[in-house]
């Protein structure tokens, strides 16, 4: 089986952890893409659902002059917003917790090095190791996930400011 480096260091590991990309793992790494794309896919479609709210609501407020809605109207609404909150909140949770269990697996990391990484980790991060961990298990190329955040971040930036 052959045997690839993963550098840690952007979870907080200092030394370089040696993977093997044995069937176990690129299941494991299939299995965490397709939870990620499956994230990707919800996020689109909640976007979506807004941007069609708002869409609706701004012709119907042409059309009915802003007419007001009933207290029981409004309950109603702040209802159902409260409850897609909450399952969002879950969503977002179950796949945190199942990113870290596929580092975990993978990476052989005890729960030292484990609440290390989650200390180590933002949102983003996360997403960039995990596809990184994904890559190189699958024998794809290495790559820095923390060069490609930073570029990232710089292209966010307003170049006036810099």
């Amino acid at each position: 089986m052959p045997k690839i480096n993963i550098n840690a260091k952007m979870i907080g590991i200092e030394e370089p952890i040696e993977v093997f990309t044995s069937i176990y793992n690129h299941d494991l790494a299939s299995n965490m893409a397709i939870k990620m794309k499956e994230a990707n896919i919800r996020n689109l479609k909640y976007n979506l659902k807004i941007a069609e709210q708002q869409e609706l609501a701004e012709q119907a407020g042409k059309e009915d002059g802003q007419k007001e809605l009933s207290e029981l109207e409004e309950l109603k609404i702040q209802l159902k917003n409260a409850q897609k909150s909450l399952e969002e909140e879950k969503e977002d949770q179950g796949f945190t917790d199942t990113a870290f269990e596929f580092i975990k697996e993978v990476l052989g990391l005890n729960a030292k090095q484990l609440k290390t990484a989650r200390k180590s980790l933002d949102g983003e991060g996360l997403g960039a190791f995990t596809y990184y961990l994904i890559s190189r298990v699958n024998e794809g190329p290495d790559y820095d996930p923390q060069i490609i955040l930073d570029a990232e971040i710089d292209e966010d930036e307003d170049p006036k400011k810099g």
